[in-house]
Order: structure tokens, then C-alpha cells, then sequence
């Protein structure tokens, strides 16, 4: 990982690229059941299925519990 961007995140810390499928949703649980606080990230960069992708990511968010940001690029 980036130094910068590691050096940022409090230890305990992760951030998961929330794509709402079921590779990021796993991973998100899994460092959830860790112990460690887990926030979503969602990437809009113009992808042609924005909107079934932002909906699974914000479902996905919710089951697990976790916050979900939006980064538009």
C-alpha cells in the first residue's frame, strides 16, 4: 500500500472498494468479523451499470452495518 495513504488510516482502520458484488462484500464482512472498524468506498467513474452498482453497494452497506462513501472520478 501506498505509504501515504497507509499512514493515514488509524490503526484498525480499513476502507473497502464497495462494488456491491459479492468479492467486496466478502471482503468487507470478513474484516468486519476482525474486529477493526471497515468503512465502504464507492468508485462512480462513468462504468455503463452506475446505478445497479451504487444500489447493490448501498444494500450491501447497509446488511453489513458499514458506512459508504461515494468518490466520483
Amino acid at each position: 500500500m501506498n505509504e501515504s495513504v497507509h499512514s493515514t488510516l488509524p490503526p484498525g482502520e480499513a476502507i473497502v472498494l464497495l462494488s456491491g458484488g459479492l468479492d467486496s462484500a466478502a471482503c468487507a464482512h470478513l474484516l468486519g468479523q476482525s474486529g477493526g472498524s471497515v468503512r465502504g468506498l464507492f468508485v462512480a467513474y462513468g462504468q455503463a451499470a452506475f446505478e445497479p452498482e451504487r444500489r447493490a453497494a448501498t444494500d450491501v452497506a447497509a446488511h453489513l452495518g458499514i458506512g459508504l462513501s461515494e468518490l466520483m472520478v
